[in-house]
């Protein structure tokens, strides 16, 4: 693994070069330079590719380091966490010693995914084309990388509440839908089970019965209805957090193209009176002259 880290570092570290070989100045190959969204969709497959383009190369080691390492760990954290769990099955190791290495294991692949979104973040706001401009680019990305990021950017803090607090009632929505889901989903199997026992008194049939409780004597065809009106709505509702994440992008990059337009109140109109005189003629004629401000 560490061999393999090595090999892509030293690739990485040659690719840097050869774009710093092959830059004169920012001024003559303003051009010819990756958009910031092209060179994003590039660290997306090849992480700390935005930080050699920008020569910014003392950043690559953090970056791959960071990932290589955590996902190395991860992945070792993964293979103790199934061994000590086939031990607790067997009767050999404990619940807690298993839960350890899991909860190592996700840990190390959270922090590989924070590195992950560093390197990208980091490219992003380090663009070196940056002209001082704003960027609906730049916006565009920030909320596709992180929901209110773009509205930061855009300095529209006043969205950030209904940013989150629109995700934080779908989720909501969606977990309470998933789990009335799953409830009649095993109501109603346990209920199809159930009905297939002809002895009322068998161990089986009192085990079911006890998982049903008052759910019991709810007909089967009631709890399917339930089971398939609540996945439904889940769909439903996950449905509309894609479309909702989708319009906070949108916003924060339409926000991104109107920053600069003037919403001053340096915003009116003077109508004067106007006097002319006919070419060629001593006949004048009168009139008026309206003349916005903007």
């Amino acid at each position: 693994m560490v061999k393999k880290l090595a090999v892509i570092l030293l690739l990485f570290l040659c690719l840097a070069h050869t774009l710093q070989a092959q830059t004169k100045s920012t001024a003559e190959v303003q051009h010819d330079s990756l958009s910031v969204a092209k060179m994003w969709a590039i660290s997306l497959v090849a992480p700390s590719f935005s930080q050699a383009y920008n020569h910014q190369y003392w950043k690559m080691p953090i970056v791959l380091g960071g990932i290589g390492g955590m996902l190395y760990g991860g992945i070792k954290s993964n293979s103790l966490y199934h061994d000590a769990k086939n031990d607790f099955n067997n009767g050999i190791g404990s619940q807690s010693t298993y839960e350890r290495y899991q909860r190592n294991r996700n840990l190390f692949f959270a922090g590989a995914s924070a590195f992950y979104m560093y390197s990208m973040l980091d490219g992003v706001a380090s663009y070196r084309f940056d002209n001082g401009q704003h960027s609906p680019s730049k916006a565009a990305i920030y909320s596709t990388l992180i929901p209110g990021l773009g509205q930061i950017y855009n300095e529209k803090y006043w969205k950030l509440p209904l940013v989150y607090g629109g995700f934080m009632v779908l989720g909501y929505l969606i977990q309470s839908n998933n789990f009335r889901y799953k409830l009649y989903r095993d109501a109603y199997n346990d209920q199809v089970a159930i009905s297939s026992i002809p002895d009322k008194l068998s161990p089986e049939y009192l085990e079911l019965a006890d998982n049903l409780g008052i759910i019991l004597n709810t007909p089967a065809d009631r709890l399917r209805t339930y089971r398939d009106r609540y996945r439904r709505d889940r769909d439903f509702y996950i449905i509309l957090t894609i479309l909702f994440y989708g319009l906070n992008i949108i916003d924060a990059t339409v926000d991104a193209h109107f920053y600069t337009y003037d919403v001053s109140n340096d915003l009116s109109f003077n109508i004067t009176p106007v006097v002319h005189q006919y070419a060629n003629s001593n006949s004048v004629y009168t009139g008026f002259n309206l003349s916005f401000t903007f």
